[in-house]
């Protein structure tokens, strides 16, 4: 689901505040909403007492954001000028969501129930330009999921598909978990530019493709928010030139076999 930052504190500071009981039962807690953010206030007996529970309400805070971001699949970035902001943590959402996708991924490349997927080179190509241009085909809608606090218009693959509508990195996203599905062990990396997001597979590109170079490798380049229906190693001018620039970041969705993460409610 998208960020909500409000949702996020009220969670966070009533879970501290039972922690805090839970700790300090001598110790009388309550929060406090004060303009856009919360406080615990607590009152003790002793000194020793106060700057025990001092000491121990940061680093306590920053383990309970730890675990909401990750329960919902967001992680903590600094920016160009150090200070964190949130993103969604691509490749764990993908490898959750990729045995969702897995059977509308046969279906889109024709395979047949229960038939691996083709694995020579030609094959593999030959699938992914299907699912990229499946993905292509589905409406383009402009959201503000890109850059800082980047989710806040995202779709997981289930709602772009019900809407068939969606931006880029929910396009990229849905893309990502189709190939994952069907290639569980093709090295996939989601590109992150400014404003957009694109697809790297490990994948031998042929001559004159688009491609980007990780790690000592090169990756073959999918643009799967459209409504260009471009091929698998080919860009948009834009993406180009902000790949050139080096303009980008990127999340690896390492290869792996069955999923070990809680399936997306």
């Amino acid at each position: 689901s998208p960020w909500h930052p409000a949702r996020a504190d009220a969670h966070i500071y009533q879970t501290l505040l039972r922690d805090a009981r839970q700790r300090y039962p001598d110790v009388s807690f309550r929060l406090q909403r004060r303009a856009q953010s919360w406080q615990l206030e607590f009152m003790a007996s002793t000194q020793a007492q106060l700057q025990a529970v001092r000491q121990w309400l940061a680093p306590q805070r920053q383990r309970r954001l730890d675990d909401y971001l990750r329960q919902h699949y967001f992680m903590s970035r600094p920016d160009s000028a150090g200070a964190a902001w949130i993103q969604i943590d691509y490749s764990r959402l993908i490898q959750a969501l990729s045995p969702e996708m897995t059977p509308l991924a046969g279906i889109i490349v024709d395979q047949p129930r229960g038939a691996p997927a083709r694995t020579d080179t030609a094959g593999m190509r030959h699938n992914l330009a299907l699912l990229l241009d499946f993905v292509q085909s589905i409406p383009y809608r402009t959201g503000e999921s890109a850059g800082p606090q980047a989710g806040l218009g995202f779709l997981l693959p289930r709602e772009l598909l019900a809407q068939n509508g969606g931006d880029c990195d929910s396009k990229v996203v849905l893309l990502a978990s189709l190939v994952r599905g069907l290639y569980p062990q093709l090295p996939v990396n989601l590109l992150l530019v400014p404003e957009h997001a694109l697809l790297g597979v490990a994948l031998p590109p042929h001559a004159g493709d688009d491609t980007l170079m990780l790690a000592g490798k090169p990756l073959l380049l999918l643009e799967p928010a459209g409504p260009a229906t471009l091929p698998p190693g080919q860009l948009g001018e834009q993406s180009r030139r902000h790949l050139a620039a080096g303009h980008y970041s990127h999340q690896a969705v390492p290869p792996s076999g069955i999923s070990h993460e809680r399936p997306i409610q």
